[in-house]
C-alpha cells in the first residue's frame, strides 16, 4: 500500500493498493457513508452503433462494497456530476491494483489508521509447512490470516514407506516450497512436524539455499489446527514478529483463559455494550461481525462502540474471521473486551 496524501483534518486519505491483500483491506475499511473519489469508465456512443469507454473521475457516497477476485467494487450515489454523469445517479467504481483512490471519512478511527500503517509497512513473507511422513499442508501468511496453498499426501504408507518412501515425499515437499520461494520471495519458512519427522526433512534439505530461511517447530498433527498451533509457539515469535494473525490468535487465547478463570472480560455484543466504555482496556471485534452488521444496515452501533472505546483511551483490535482465533471469537458473538477493573 502506498499513501499519496493524508489530510485527516479534512478526513481524506489518497492511496494506491499494490497487492490483492491491500484491496481486501480496503473492502473492510471503506464503509457505507464514506466518500470515494476515483477513476471509472463511462460508455459513450460514438456514431451509429459504436460504443467506447471513456475514463472519468467521479466522487460517490458509498452504499456498498464488494471484493471480487482482484477487483474492489465500490458502489454509491454520485456526489458530483461530471460531464455526462448526473449527480444523484448510482454508479460503481472498480478499484484494481495500482489504481489511486481518495477515501473521505467523517472520522478516521485509530484502528483503521493502524491497519493502513501496517499495510504501508508491508507483511513479512512467511510460509508454514506442517507435515509428517505422508501428509503435508503448506500455508502462506496473509494480512487476513493465512491461505492454504497446497495439501499433499504421500503415495505409500506403513513400514515400507518408513524405510524408503518418506525421502521421496520430503523431496516433493521441498521442490514445492522452492517453487513458492521463487514466486513469493519468502523471508521465513517454518517446517513443523510431530515426532522426529523434522530430522528427516532437514536431512533431505541438506545444503540447499532455502535452508538458511528455515525455522523448525513442533506440532501435534497435520491440520489447519496445527497451523494455528505453530503460530502460538514461543520459539516462532521472533520469526513471526509483525504477523497480524499471530497477534490476533494470541489475544483470543488470552481471552479464553480469562473467561475460564472468570477474569475481567466480557463477550457478546449486548454485554460488551452494557459496560461503561471507560472500563474497556482492549476491545476485540471480528471483521466478519462488522461485515454482517454492514450487510444488515446495522453498522452504526458497532462503529459507535469502537469510537467510544478509543475516545476513552482504549484499544480496538479487529480480528480476522479467516483464522481459528477469529472463528472462536465469532463463536462468542464476534465481540469481546478486556476490562481495566
Amino acid at each position: 500500500m502506498r499513501i499519496l496524501k493524508r489530510d485527516l483534518r479534512h478526513g481524506t486519505v489518497k492511496l494506491v493498493p499494490d497487492n490483492p491483500e491491500d484491496l481486501w483491506l480496503l473492502s473492510n475499511i471503506v464503509v457505507e457513508g464514506d466518500g470515494v473519489l476515483g477513476r471509472t469508465f463511462r460508455k459513450i456512443k460514438v456514431g451509429e452503433g459504436n460504443v467506447q469507454k471513456k475514463p472519468v473521475f467521479l466522487s460517490i457516497n458509498v452504499d456498498k462494497t464488494e471484493f471480487v477476485g482482484d477487483i474492489l467494487r465500490v458502489g454509491g450515489v454520485v456526489a458530483e456530476g461530471i460531464e455526462d454523469v448526473s449527480r444523484g445517479s448510482h454508479h460503481t467504481i472498480n478499484v484494481e491494483l495500482h489504481d489511486a483512490i481518495t477515501i473521505v471519512k467523517r472520522r478516521w478511527p485509530g484502528y483503521v489508521l493502524e491497519k493502513l500503517d501496517q499495510a504501508v509497512k508491508g507483511i513479512r513473507r512467511v510460509l508454514i509447512v506442517v507435515f509428517d511422513r505422508d501428509e503435508a499442508l503448506i500455508a502462506l501468511m496473509r494480512p487476513s490470516g493465512y491461505e492454504i496453498l497446497s495439501a499433499l499426501k504421500g503415495s505409500s504408507s506403513g513400514k515400507a514407506f518408513e524405510q524408503k518412501g518418506n525421502g521421496d515425499f520430503f523431496e516433493e515437499i521441498i521442490n514445492l516450497v522452492k517453487e513458492y520461494d521463487s514466486r513469493f520471495h519468502l523471508e521465513t519458512i517454518v517446517f513443523a512436524s510431530p515426532s522426529f519427522w523434522r530430522e528427516g526433512m532437514m536431512k533431505a534439505l541438506g545444503s540447499d539455499p532455502i535452508a538458511k530461511k528455515v525455522v523448525e517447530a513442533s506440532c501435534s498433527g497435520v491440520s489447519e489446527g496445527a497451523i494455528a498451533e505453530v503460530l502460538r509457539r514461543d520459539e516462532l515469535q521472533n520469526a513471526l514478529r509483525g504477523q497480524r494473525a499471530s497477534l490476533e490468535i494470541s489475544l483470543v487465547d488470552k481471552l479464553l483463559v480469562e473467561i475460564n478463570r472468570c477474569g475481567k472480560v466480557v463477550y457478546g455484543f449486548k454485554d460488551v455494550s452494557d459496560v461503561d466504555n471507560g472500563r474497556v482496556d482492549t476491545l476485540l471485534v471480528t471483521d466478519g461481525f462488522i461485515r454482517k452488521l454492514h450487510d444488515e444496515k446495522r453498522s452504526g452501533a458497532i462503529e459507535s462502540l469502537m469510537d467510544s472505546v478509543e475516545d476513552s483511551a482504549g484499544q480496538v483490535v479487529v480480528v480476522s474471521s479467516s483464522h481459528s482465533g477469529g472463528q472462536q471469537l465469532d463463536g462468542l458473538g464476534g465481540v469481546a473486551a478486556f476490562l481495566r477493573y
